[in-house]
């Protein structure tokens, strides 16, 4: 059976786990609050112009008809009380500074709470512009949030895979010893042009050997790094290259 490695605090009597959102189901509500003040923040910070009821006395046109000063039904313009015609001010505008930083940073704050709860980290998310993007400085790390987050799945999902797989055999008959393994693609949380160029480095200084520069790039295993190495060497030999032949113990 498989488990999640949340722990229950819903129902700490319960033998199953909790999905990774039950915990941060408030601060995804509260997320999505922030960035509808947005919208809201843009319809309250319209221009207005504040009118005095001297404002609205009725004028009279060339045909003699009554003309309103202002149209009652305008959404820039608002009625107060007062004005007369000695009063200077009839007319006062209005226009509030929209606080669109403020509200991004409240978007952002909000955001950091829901990655952190789904075991993401902070700062998994980048709030800027009115897009969401992914912090990859803050993902490409074997110490961050979310590279332990994923290494808990993995150790419950491998476990169920490989007694599914042991399950499976069993049923179809199968008699002779075998081994399971599972591996997984961590190129999510590693910048493999880093690597490169690290090894790269590494290598052009003398401080690993070609095998070594293999297991770290190309993720092979010792024994194919080294048949690699020399496989390169030969080539490199027959092609008359000179590229610096390692010895055989270098590479072991």
């Amino acid at each position: 059976m498989l488990f999640t490695p949340e722990i229950n605090n819903y129902d700490t009597n319960s033998v199953y786990g909790i999905g990774c959102y039950a915990n941060a189901i408030d601060a995804i509500f509260n997320t999505d609050k922030a960035y509808d003040s947005m919208d809201n923040e843009i319809d309250l910070g319209k221009k207005r112009v504040y009118v005095k009821a001297g404002g609205f006395q009725v004028n009279v046109d060339e045909n003699g008809n009554p003309v309103q000063a202002f149209d009652s039904n305008d959404r820039i313009f608002y009625q107060v009380p007062g004005g007369d015609d000695n009063d200077k001010e009839l007319v006062k505008e209005s226009q509030s500074e929209l606080r669109i930083d403020p509200i991004s940073d409240a978007v952002q704050y909000n955001l950091n709470i829901v990655t952190s709860k789904v075991g993401l980290g902070h700062n998994y998310y980048k709030f800027k512009d009115g897009q969401v993007y992914v912090n990859t400085d803050n993902v490409i790390s074997t110490n961050s949030d979310v590279y332990r987050k994923m290494k808990k799945q993995q150790n419950i999902i491998t476990y169920a895979i490989i007694n599914l797989v042991y399950a499976i055999a069993e049923l179809i008959g199968i008699t002779q010893p075998f081994s399971v393994s599972v591996f997984y693609d961590d190129t999510i949380i590693e910048d493999t042009e880093k690597i490169q160029k690290q090894a790269q480095t590494e290598y052009n200084m003398k401080l690993i050997s070609k095998a070594q520069y293999y297991r770290d790039v190309y993720k092979m295993k010792d024994k194919e790094a080294i048949a690699f190495a020399k496989q390169m060497n030969t080539e490199i030999i027959q092609e008359t290259i000179t590229d610096g032949i390692e010895a055989a113990g270098d590479e072991e």
